[in-house]
């Protein structure tokens, strides 16, 4: 992965990932609004996809989610899950 890979932050579950997947564990968090929104052509879920389902549902509070800056080095250093 690219250093401009973005992150985000979801708080209740203390979990740091790049886009894809963060977007695969919203999904398996919350799997009744994956499964309204649907998976990417890929089968995975975007996180650009779930994230304002979940907000408009009230499932995930705007203080419980960040958009982490771009640029900051090494994508395993900062996603929880393997690359």
């Amino acid at each position: 992965m690219a250093e401009w890979e973005r992150y985000f932050y979801y708080e209740p579950a203390d979990y740091m990932a790049c886009p894809g997947h963060m977007g695969d564990a919203l999904a398996g968090w919350f799997p009744e609004t994956a499964e309204r929104v649907g998976p990417s052509l890929w089968g995975d879920y975007d996180v650009d996809s779930l994230l304002p389902a979940l907000l408009e549902s009230g499932e995930v509070l705007k203080t419980q989610f960040r958009r982490i800056g771009t640029r900051m080095g090494p994508i395993e250093n900062y996603c929880a899950s393997l690359h």
